[in-house]
């Protein structure tokens, strides 16, 4: 048997090794004070893991706001192709086209704050079009898609601004950490001695599941 700490982990790593750790020892009264100090700092430690946003989803959601614009780009153009004989239908389905093509193409080599500020200006434009002569080539049922996508985009990106917040966040939470990680180790050194001199078969079991548990964290 040798002493066992806790692995290097991130901070929710750090949260679920945790609490684990203290599903593994409870009910052990040989340990009981250790555990109740590690339980005090874990719900510290939680408290400050709360405080934490989310993470930065920017590019992702760029990615799907490009890949709308690309569909209805390929739509359109298609959709141009298509032997209509309706001539009020042809002509609002080129003047969508029209506008559709002269931004689509280069939008997602635009800036971030560039391309949502001109995707406004697409579906703008598009919503002047007779969009009801529309309706049976499907191409009106992009607009409100791009739509929640560049408006769940710039939402995000409004979030952005609290990222100074954020940031004192993980610096409070990883300050808390520390006293969290030393219980811990004084928890494990404590169930590695009693394990050895009590010989108590509970304790070896606990010693052995936190060895397991240390190594799938490895």
């Amino acid at each position: 048997m040798e002493l066992l700490k806790v692995p290097r982990v991130n901070l929710p790593e750090l949260q679920s090794f945790t609490k684990s750790a203290l599903i593994i020892v409870q009910g052990l009264p040989e340990v009981e004070p250790e555990t109740i100090k590690v339980t005090t700092a874990y719900d510290a430690f939680s408290e400050s893991m709360i405080k934490i946003k989310p993470s930065n989803y920017k590019k992702e959601l760029d990615k799907i706001r490009d890949s709308f614009i690309s569909g209805l780009v390929a739509n359109s153009k298609a959709e141009l192709k298509f032997p209509h004989e309706d001539e009020e239908l042809k002509a609002a389905l080129k003047q969508f086209t029209d506008i559709v093509i002269s931004y689509g193409n280069e939008l997602a080599n635009k800036s971030y704050d560039q391309e949502s500020a001109e995707t406004d200006n697409l579906l703008n434009e598009l919503k002047r079009v007779n969009l009801t002569v529309l309706t049976s080539t499907g191409l009106p049922r992009w607009i409100p898609v791009i739509e929640n996508a560049n408006n769940a985009f710039k939402t995000h990106t409004d979030g952005l601004i609290e990222e100074t917040v954020t940031a004192e966040a993980i610096k409070t939470a990883t300050k808390v950490s520390l006293p969290l990680i030393d219980e811990l180790n004084n928890l494990f050194m404590m169930v590695f001695s009693q394990a050895n001199s009590t010989k108590s078969e509970a304790l070896f079991t606990a010693y052995k599941e936190i060895e397991v548990l240390i190594d799938s964290y490895k």
